[in-house]
């Protein structure tokens, strides 16, 4: 089962040397489920709503000669602040291999920076006031990271700076912001297999962090991401960021099923080493997660110690108060109607300590999240179970997905004009309940062809190769397969005018 992570028992401060890392840096950043009252979200931490509203933008550069970063607000730039859709084909990061989503279940992630090397430099940042019946209060941010690396002197290399600045009191929180600089002995990195001008790139998957701010009622904090370039102007470092919020309120303490038969209890992930330990002091267990079989009696306290890498953060304890009163609750989602190549996503957002299972598996990209994508190719039921990692509270829910095609119908326009700026610049089918084009073909009067294409997008702009055509009638085929199998043939004329 999953631990909510509750109040701060000590806080041995251990704060580090800054350190840096030049990179290809992706962060997903959560909050901490577990606080005694959190009545609302800081809106669009998370990306949810597939922009950056409440974010600030910055772009800019680093200057050769002194390193200085020089920034200035901007609004979200072009292959510079990128918002990424899960499930939107995006895949995997070029030189790494993970993923460029965030793994958490969350709709977006996004990238800072690219692969440039213009000694670019770009920010982002949110600020936010933590309630101020709001005691205890954590955060986490995971992160895979991945650097070119040519060796340059600390202060030349690309890097990402995480900044936690204290508003209220105008203090930089010591144990959570860093400078990460590539070099040799960073724990956990390997060495990509793709290079570029012969620079190893170096890479970690995704990990984590943790953000301890117990104490801070009612004060307002800024969080910032900066990607900067080598200085001297020919390397690159960029970050994907994701931001799973997990704000509702929920009871103290660390709650389990009550037919659960055992108990996982799970600590921040990213640390060095771990202890667990309960009110005698006696060690329990010293990985990420403490196993309790059979589980604890309602009402005990478990505490975990963790200890960052060297640089990476400082020493914490946080407790567990345990409660036997979890519920879980499967939501699969509204049923849908669909025609052709449906998209459709299903469920919510996941919730930590939960799993998840799509039945039938048949058209899902993953039945195993809680968020899956739908691509059936008739009408299908889907089931979701969702039960605890201790095996109890299972919940089901059903989604209907109705294929329902009212108009089955493509036309062709009878002229058009390229270059135009009033939209009918190319000449293309427009398809209504069709799956598929096996091709769309245009000749000219002397049965040439002009163009060919397996597909309704982009269609002719009126170009033979690369030079404007002059105004013609020009002849159209095209072959398509409805949503229900059929195949359709037509041809028809179409003008071109310049």
């Amino acid at each position: 089962m999953y631990i909510q992570y509750m109040k701060t028992l000590s806080r041995n401060i251990l704060c580090r040397d800054c350190f840096a890392l030049r990179c290809i840096f992706i962060l997903c950043f959560y909050f901490f489920p577990g606080f005694k009252a959190l009545p609302q979200c800081p809106d669009n931490i998370d990306f949810e709503k597939g922009d950056f509203t409440g974010w600030e933008c910055y772009t800019g550069y680093i200057t050769p000669t002194t390193g200085v970063i020089q920034l200035s607000p901007s609004p979200p730039t072009f292959n510079r602040h990128v918002i990424y859709a899960t499930g939107a084909g995006d895949g995997n990061d070029f030189w790494g291999g993970f993923p460029k989503n965030c793994p958490n279940g969350s709709n977006y992630s996004m990238r800072l920076g690219n692969e440039m090397t213009q000694s670019g430099a770009e920010k982002i940042s949110y600020t936010f006031t933590i309630p101020s019946n709001q005691n205890n209060f954590s955060l986490v941010y995971n992160y895979a990271v991945v650097f070119q690396d040519p060796g340059h002197l600390q202060e030349q290399q690309p890097r990402l700076s995480i900044e936690v600045l204290n508003v209220t009191d105008n203090i930089v929180d010591p144990c959570s912001s860093f400078d990460f600089v590539v070099n040799g002995s960073m724990p956990g990195f390997k060495t990509s297999s793709v290079q570029q001008n012969n620079i190893p790139v170096r890479y970690k998957d995704w990990s984590a962090a943790f953000i301890n701010l117990d104490g801070n009622a009612g004060k307002t904090f800024k969080i910032s991401f900066t990607t900067t370039d080598c200085s001297q102007g020919g390397h690159f470092g960029y970050a994907y960021i994701d931001i799973n919020t997990n704000c509702t309120s929920t009871p103290l303490g660390s709650v389990f099923c009550p037919d659960d038969k055992f108990v996982n209890l799970t600590a921040p992930p990213g640390f060095q080493s771990y202890k667990w330990f309960n009110t005698n002091n006696t060690t329990l267990g010293t990985q990420q997660s403490l196993h309790l079989d059979p589980p604890p009696h309602a009402g005990d306290t478990v505490y975990v110690e963790f200890s960052p890498y060297s640089g990476y953060g400082c020493v914490d304890t946080l407790t567990a108060y345990l409660s036997d009163t979890l519920s879980v609750i499967a939501h699969a989602g509204p049923d849908k109607e669909f025609c052709a190549n449906p998209s459709i996503p299903l469920g919510k957002n996941s919730i930590p300590g939960e799993i998840y299972k799509w039945t039938p598996a048949t058209g899902l990209n993953d039945a195993d999240i809680s968020n899956p994508l739908a691509s059936p190719s008739q009408s299908t039921r889907y089931i979701l179970s969702v039960t605890n990692v201790g095996g109890g509270c299972p919940s089901t829910d059903v989604v209907d997905l109705v294929k329902k095609c009212d108009v089955i119908e493509f036309y062709v326009p009878n002229a058009f004009r390229p270059g135009s700026t009033s939209g009918n610049n190319t000449l293309r089918p427009y398809l209504y309940g069709f799956s598929k084009v096996n091709y769309f073909r245009v000749y000219n009067r002397y049965g040439q062809l002009l163009y060919s294409m397996n597909s309704d997008l982009p269609g002719w702009d009126g170009t033979i190769k690369g030079k404007p055509a002059s105004t013609q009638t020009v002849v159209w085929m095209i072959e398509a397969i409805d949503a229900y199998g059929r195949i359709e043939k037509r041809q028809g004329t179409a003008i071109l005018i310049r």
